[in-house]
């Protein structure tokens, strides 16, 4: 965070320490950095890539496996593709999982556009090691947990 950029009352803890934060749902103080979050917290992202979750690497998974499929399908049978392709055009939840599979969106980016994450304060860094991140936290992991069975669901489904 630039010296010039004020921080929003509700997200500094009471030390005010940069370090820390306020789960945006359940107001509890949180040290990310030292593995001190509540239950909502379910990770951090750092320059779009979601660090500091395990649940994150299970989806990681799952999401490679559909890209390999999708990637595997195309090159041994195009119009296999394209058919897949036009019977998930919609705004469905495995339409909108297939088309970022298909546009090659890496685990990071589908997860941040298809499961609505409630975000701490954004941190920025300068220097060699520059950056910027924020926590993210989900008041219930049902939205999560349903992505993961619809890539399940939807790799299971493309043909072979």
């Amino acid at each position: 965070m630039s010296a010039n950029e004020s921080e929003p009352e509700e997200l500094l803890t009471p030390e005010g320490n940069e370090g820390d934060e306020r789960c945006p749902i359940c107001e509890r103080p949180n040290a990310p950095g030292a593995c001190d979050t509540c239950e909502h917290f379910f990770g951090s992202c750092s320059d779009g890539e979601i660090i500091w979750s395990s649940e994150f690497d299970e989806f990681d998974m799952i999401w490679s496996d559909l890209l390999s499929k999708i990637e595997e399908i195309g090159s041994d049978s195009p119009n296999k593709l394209r058919n897949a392709r036009r019977r998930f055009k919609g705004t469905d939840a495995f339409s909108a999982a297939f088309q970022l599979a298909d546009g090659e969106a890496s685990a990071s980016e589908a997860l941040m556009k298809l499961v609505d994450f409630q975000h701490g304060r954004t941190i920025e860094t300068d220097g060699m090691l520059s950056g910027s991140g924020f926590s993210i936290y989900l008041a219930d992991l049902a939205p999560f947990q349903e992505l993961m069975e619809t890539v399940v669901a939807l790799e299971n489904s493309l043909p072979e």
